[in-house]
């Protein structure tokens, strides 16, 4: 399996490196380290900063200019990742990273995606979770599978996706 997985990626590497890459445009300096990227009705497209900013959804359009700036009202960015959103038009902002494995507060905003263009602010719905199997915080360096980088929904459900940290890596 492991072989099919670098066949994989060889190949897909192969052909995006066979490819020409053309600048659009430059983001707003506002955008600073988007860390997630969702359509939005698929005429733009939402993005956010990494750990640290402020509670913001940034709309941009498929060129690269900024046409609205969100505020979440109620929550905070402690290290978001990514963003999806689902067949309903919601929108779930994954504050879900967890770099030393110690994080008891990892997070999921949902907010309805209607009419975000016309607000300036929102208030989310928060979904709390937790990993069963993670029982030390942090946990010793062989068993760090508790830092995610991706969120996407699929089939009424999200799907969150971790990386390893574990010393020695064992690829889980």
């Amino acid at each position: 399996m492991k072989w099919l997985v670098v066949i994989v990626v060889f190949n897909i590497s192969f052909c995006v490196l066979g490819q020409k890459i053309r600048k659009l445009s430059k983001l707003s300096t506002e955008i600073n380290e988007s860390s997630g990227l969702a359509f939005y009705y698929d005429t733009l497209l939402i993005t956010h900063n990494d750990s640290g900013d402020k509670p913001l959804l940034y709309f941009f359009t498929l060129r690269g200019k900024l046409v609205h700036t969100l505020f979440i009202e109620n929550a905070l960015n402690e290290d978001w990742e990514d963003i999806t959103n689902d067949n309903q038009g919601n929108i779930y902002i994954g504050d879900i990273g967890n770099n030393n494995n110690k994080r008891k507060d990892l997070k999921i905003y949902k907010i309805s995606g209607v009419g975000l263009l016309q607000k300036q602010s929102v208030k989310a719905e928060i979904i709390t979770y937790s990993y069963d199997n993670q029982l030390s915080f942090p946990p010793a360096q062989s068993e760090q599978n508790f830092d995610a980088e991706g969120l996407a929904y699929y089939n009424d459900s999200l799907w969150i996706f971790t990386k390893c940290r574990t010393i020695p890596f064992e690829g889980n």
